[in-house]
């Protein structure tokens, strides 16, 4: 488009909606608030990073200006425990009371790496994939990484209960192994990438 055709184009108009405040909680299982969480809160299966975000005051208190009378999905993230959500929440509209959050220690997962011939790999990144968690909700804040060591082995903590895929990347190669995590307990799981030698 040259300037001249810029003048012919037709008047936009932008309307802007006033949002609603959502305040909530978030707490550990002894109902202790959790400071220093993500809190993001988007329309029900958007992606959260066009919805609101917020972190947790030393209250476990959190405010974000959301869409008004918007279906939310809220996902929790946070280094000490495991990531939690609720898909479908909906604020009563005569209220600013937001969902309150109660997170988890989760599960952790060891995990060996080895080549064909069975020996460990070293440097190997590692994450684990939610299945459980809503596809928008698929992103850092809920992922855990790691890589392994010089025997060739990682440990994941802080996952959320519930199926995950274990992905090993080595050399432009991904390999997964699916596993169920339980609250409170260790799974194992042993991934080969690569040929033998």
């Amino acid at each position: 488009m040259t300037i001249s055709d810029a003048a012919v184009a037709a008047s936009v108009e932008i309307v802007l909606e006033r949002g609603r405040i959502v305040q909530g909680l978030v707490l550990d299982p002894r109902g202790l608030p959790v400071g220093g969480a993500m809190v993001s809160i988007c329309p029900r299966g958007s992606d959260p990073s066009v919805g609101s975000s917020a972190v947790t005051d030393t209250e476990g208190r959190f405010s974000v200006n959301v869409p008004p009378d918007a279906v939310l999905d809220v996902l929790v993230a946070t280094e000490d425990w495991a990531p939690a959500w609720i898909q479908g929440w909906a604020q009563d509209p005569k209220s600013s009371a937001g969902p309150t959050i109660v997170v988890s220690p989760g599960g952790r997962v060891r995990v060996e790496v080895q080549d064909g011939a069975g020996r460990p790999i070293a440097g190997v990144a590692i994450l684990a994939l939610p299945q459980s968690v809503p596809a928008s909700f698929l992103s850092p804040l809920n992922s855990r990484v790691s890589s392994t060591d010089t025997t060739g082995r990682a440990v994941l903590e802080h996952l959320a209960a519930g199926p995950h895929v274990v992905q090993a990347m080595h050399t432009e190669k991904i390999e997964g192994v699916p596993v169920n995590v339980v609250e409170g307990a260790e799974a194992f799981v042993r991934i080969t990438v690569g040929g033998g030698g």
